[in-house]
């Protein structure tokens, strides 16, 4: 991941669809007040719903036996 860019409140105020934008597009900011750090501005990360077939089955090659894995002791 890269620096992030400093934006201040009053940037943040005064062009938040710009910034709004930018976060929903994946970008992040740090955000400043009288030149100090006082937040920082991310986006959510995304769930997926749905994965495609060829894009599990890479998965499950790759991942580990459970049905051979020691139980967990009850309690």
């Amino acid at each position: 991941m890269g620096v992030q860019p400093e934006i201040t409140q009053r940037d943040l105020r005064s062009r938040s669809k710009e910034i709004m934008d930018a976060v929903e597009g994946g970008q992040s900011f740090i955000v400043t007040r009288d030149g100090h750090q006082i937040g920082e501005l991310v986006p959510l990360r995304r769930r997926r719903r749905f994965v495609p077939r060829s894009e599990f089955a890479a998965m499950s090659r790759t991942a580990s036996d459970v049905s051979r894995s020691k139980a967990l002791p009850s309690g």
